[in-house]
């Protein structure tokens, strides 16, 4: 597989572990430049790494230095989702000191040349599509993707709920026992919340990689979970976490009300708005923090935006999901 160049990078394939941190410093560099928060961490992108579905790392992800500086990085992978449509994605990070250079159109379309390789092995009549995301306030990264024929798709929220307002008395119906979760319910909870979600957009059937990663994120912790049993059954649950290493890399105090759930026969009855309401009163009452954080798609089938908001959650960063068909010349 001929790689891109040009001139002054070097851009070669990703050789493993010794690239993670080169990886990190490439993130962090361009999250200070568009003002963007996030705390990645190394066992962050290990873990992510080591439980890659449709992506392999060796082939599928480009590191960019200019002498033994690393300046850029890029992935791609593929999905079928809702059994409708081909998902051939592609993203990377360009640190502002090489922007508009060229680096970030030529590693798009290596990407694109192979991920239409790769489409051309999916022998269906389903539509393909290249796909990406992009920040709001990534003003580069959004030119880049229009200038190449990509079209917003849909708009996904972060969103903030200040936990010293009101929180509302919502009662959980009788029938619900609602506890954290053990570890011989992880599996089912996980099968519970991968069924809630399969009418939503850009779904895909959960694989154990992806079963393996939340067990192994370092986010992980079960004990905050607000899980609704019916009986043996797992009706919703609110799946709460906190990232301590944000919260100390910006001195805050936000836990993080995601996801939420509710499995279809128990539906309509208030079950995940009192969840969250109760998930809101732990996260400020018994772990002492000030904001609660979710995100959601804008265009959520089952009016999750309008619960969100009728609880006090509001706005505060929006992504932008791109596509791109792939043509029959491509495939």
């Amino acid at each position: 597989m001929t790689l891109p160049t040009l001139a002054p990078f070097t851009i070669r394939h990703f050789r493993g572990d010794a690239d993670f941190p080169l990886m990190l410093d490439i993130i962090n560099r361009c999250k200070q430049a568009i003002g963007v928060e996030r705390a990645d961490t190394l066992e962050d992108i290990r873990n992510g790494y080591a439980h890659m579905v449709n992506c392999n790392p060796a082939t599928d992800v480009l590191l960019v230095t200019v002498g033994n500086a690393p300046v850029a990085y890029s992935r791609h992978e593929w999905n079928l989702y809702n059994e409708a449509w081909y998902s051939y994605f592609s993203f990377g990070f360009v640190v502002p000191a090489w922007q508009r250079k060229g680096l970030g159109t030529i590693l798009q379309q290596w990407h694109e040349t192979q991920l239409a390789q790769i489409a051309a092995t999916h022998q269906s009549a389903l539509p393909k599509y290249y796909a990406s995301y992009a920040q709001e306030k990534d003003a580069g990264a959004n030119a880049m993707l229009r200038a190449s024929g990509y079209v917003p798709q849909r708009f996904f929220f972060t969103m903030e709920r200040d936990l010293s307002q009101p929180i509302p008395e919502l009662p959980i119906a009788p029938q619900f026992d609602v506890r954290p979760g053990q570890p011989s319910e992880y599996r089912t909870i996980w099968h519970a919340d991968d069924e809630a979600f399969q009418e939503h957009y850009e779904y895909r059937p959960g694989t154990e990689a992806d079963y393996q990663e939340m067990l192994n994120s370092p986010h992980f912790n079960p004990t905050l979970w607000q899980v609704a049993w019916d009986g043996d059954a797992v009706a919703g649950a609110v799946l709460n976490y906190i990232d301590a290493d944000f919260n100390a890399e910006y001195n805050r105090k936000i836990g993080w009300t995601d996801p939420i759930f509710v499995r279809k026969p128990w539906r309509k009855q208030g079950l995940a708005k009192a969840l969250i309401a109760r998930s809101l009163k732990m996260l400020r009452d018994e772990c002492g923090l000030t904001h609660a954080r979710l995100e959601v798609d804008a265009e959520n089938e089952n009016g999750a935006l309008q619960l969100y908001q009728g609880l006090g959650f509001k706005q505060i960063k929006k992504t932008l999901a791109y596509r791109k068909p792939l043509t029959a010349a491509h495939s």
